[in-house]
């Protein structure tokens, strides 16, 4: 092969190699750019769920319309967080926690408007006059409401965080791998570089050097000498 083809060849290995690591680097920032959005996704709907549970608990501890509002306000935040969330860009599994998340944030409305029901009903009620010992005891339904409330709503928060220990789990991977393909194909380049110059090298000098003593051995006199060459590039 000759010294031109030869060069062409170790250039062209060394520019698959940077298309390599460019792919890779692109491919990884495309997938942590993913990760990170997905994470801020899980920690608003974090941060959302407890704003709901906070208005939720002071409603309950005070019935105020305002804080009605804020509970509408902030059901209505979450709702549309999780509707305009793109489950394309989800694994199954992690797709599987938005609609249970999803699932979960229906039905606390569902039991928060059963329990405003509830007190709107004693409230009108013990506006009427009526006899304490005829006024039907709405706790036990009003208690197992609550319960079943709280229960949905941790529910929800435990989705919440797991999605972002994914978020998290899956920024790391990548970039555990990106370093790998990248440490490798160093590596590889070095590799190639060092052989591919020790070839180069060495079939410039060998003729050269040969040529050299041949030159020397005929300068002396002795020109039935022959040069052997078996290379069949440009020397």
């Amino acid at each position: 092969m000759k010294i031109r083809n030869r060069l062409y060849l170790i250039f062209t290995l060394f520019l698959v190699i940077f298309v390599l690591i460019g792919l890779t680097i692109f491919y990884a920032k495309n997938t942590i750019n993913i990760a990170t959005e997905q994470a801020g996704i899980a920690n608003s709907i974090g941060n959302n769920l407890n704003d709901l549970n906070m208005v939720t608990y002071e409603y309950f501890l005070y019935h105020e319309e305002r804080m009605e509002q804020q509970w509408h306000l902030a059901y209505t935040s979450i709702s549309k967080l999780l509707k305009e969330t793109n489950e394309k860009t989800y694994t199954p599994e992690e797709s599987a926690i938005l609609q249970s998340i999803s699932r979960d944030i229906k039905s606390i409305r569902v039991l928060f408007l059963k329990l405003k029901a509830i007190h709107d009903k004693r409230h009108m009620l013990n506006s009427g006059n009526e006899p304490v010992d005829k006024i039907p005891s709405l706790m036990p339904l009003d208690a197992l409401l609550a319960s079943e409330l709280l229960v949905k709503s941790h529910h929800a928060t435990l989705g919440s965080l797991s999605l972002y220990a994914m978020a998290q789990k899956e920024m790391l991977e990548t970039q555990r791998k990106t370093d790998s393909v990248i440490m490798a194909a160093m590596i590889i380049f070095m590799v190639v570089l060092l052989i591919s110059g020790a070839f180069t090298i060495r079939s410039i000098a060998t003729p050269i050097s040969k040529l050299v003593e041949g030159t020397h051995l005929i300068g002396k006199g002795n020109f039935d000498y022959k040069i052997k060459v078996k290379s069949r590039d440009e020397i």
